[in-house]
Formats: C-alpha cells, structure tokens, sequence
C-alpha cells in the first residue's frame, strides 16, 4: 500500500493491475487446495520425507510408465 500510497486496502483495486495479480492470487490458492495441499507441521513434514527417503518404493506410483528420448 506504501507503494501505491493508498491508505485503505480497497483503494488499490482500483488499479486494475493490482486486481489481477490478487486474482491470479487467489485463484492459486484455489487450484493448490484442490490438488489437495494442507498446511503440515513441520515435525510431521520432516519425519514424511525421512520416510520417503528410507522407503521410496512404497510411494512410487507404479501405474506412471516413463520413456526416455532416443538420441
């Protein structure tokens, strides 16, 4: 808001600009909570990648076929 010196939040919708970035904000958001992000504990978070680096196999999704580029 110092930026733009607006005193009040709704002052700078009225850039237009500024509208859109707050929409593509919010429509990020969107699009993050249906692919299913939550915010997660940090402990919680660090213990699941130690599972993932100690037991890989069990979360690779076998039904993804990869190909590689010939050269």
């Amino acid at each position: 808001m110092k930026a733009k010196n607006k005193k009040i939040p709704q002052e700078l919708f009225a850039d237009n600009s500024v509208k859109e970035m707050y929409t593509d904000m919010e429509q990020t958001y969107v699009k993050l909570h249906q692919l299913g992000y939550r915010r997660m504990p940090e402990e919680i978070y660090l213990q699941w990648m130690g599972v993932l680096r100690n037991e890989p196999n069990k979360y690779i999704n076998t039904k993804v076929s990869v190909s590689k580029k010939k050269k």
